[in-house]
């Protein structure tokens, strides 16, 4: 048999309990929201990477399940870099939508640090720019194509797309 006190913190803690799951633990809107996909493609599907950057432009192809470099020479590529970048793309969050802003420069978008463009055939199934890190190193700033809004993505997507893709 419980004692009086005992059914008391039991009942408090049922509604602390309670009172978590209901109001903390609820997903608000906002946070729906800025937790949405970087990007939306399906990995099977893209069968070209091109990564351009200030002093290069990389482009790879795949050709059956494997991937080769065709751009700047033609070689066999390392599957491994090129998977991580589509899964560093791919599992993105956008940790926060900053808004529109006209003025890319401060944030290493004007030009970009690398801009990054899947394609299926003739179709391009995404193109985003990637620029600077923020201050703490937490965060990258990017864009997409045809969108104004200024984005923080995690930096695993920076560091996959500046990977040495020659490994």
């Amino acid at each position: 048999m419980l004692s009086r006190t005992s059914r008391i913190l039991l009942v408090v803690a049922a509604i602390a309990l309670g009172a978590y799951l209901l109001f903390d633990r609820a997903p608000r809107r906002d946070e729906e929201e800025a937790a949405a996909g970087f990007a939306t493609f399906n990995m099977a599907r893209v069968d070209d990477v091109t990564l351009q950057r200030a002093d290069a432009t990389i482009r790879f192809a795949r050709a059956d399940s494997a991937w080769r470099m065709i751009e700047p020479i033609a070689d066999i590529a390392e599957p491994a870099m090129v998977i991580s970048l589509l899964d560093a793309l791919e599992h993105a969050d956008v940790a926060r939508n900053l808004g529109a802003t006209d003025d890319l420069a401060p944030f290493g978008l004007d030009p970009p640090e690398v801009r990054i463009t899947l394609r299926a055939g003739a179709d391009t199934l995404l193109s985003v720019s990637l620029g600077n890190g923020t201050v703490d190193a937490a965060w990258t700033y990017a864009l997409r194509a045809r969108e104004k809004n200024l984005l923080l993505v995690p930096t695993d997507v920076a560091r996959a797309a500046s990977l040495p893709m020659d490994a």
